[in-house]
């Protein structure tokens, strides 16, 4: 397993822009299932996923 960083924006409901830049780890066997662990975690509304990359 390796780690992976997850960079998300969020955006409040009402909010003119979205909120800073934020992130977290998440552990993956590779990038592809890296991005599909961001998806399933950062679906909800305002999330938004920038990148993911390896830590």
């Amino acid at each position: 397993m390796k780690a992976f960083i997850v960079i998300f924006r969020f955006k409040k409901p009402g909010d003119k822009a979205a909120g800073p830049v934020q992130q977290y780890r998440i552990y993956a066997r590779d990038l592809r299932e890296a991005w599909d662990l961001a998806r399933q975690q950062g679906g909800y509304p305002g999330i938004e996923l920038l990148n993911v990359v390896e830590a």
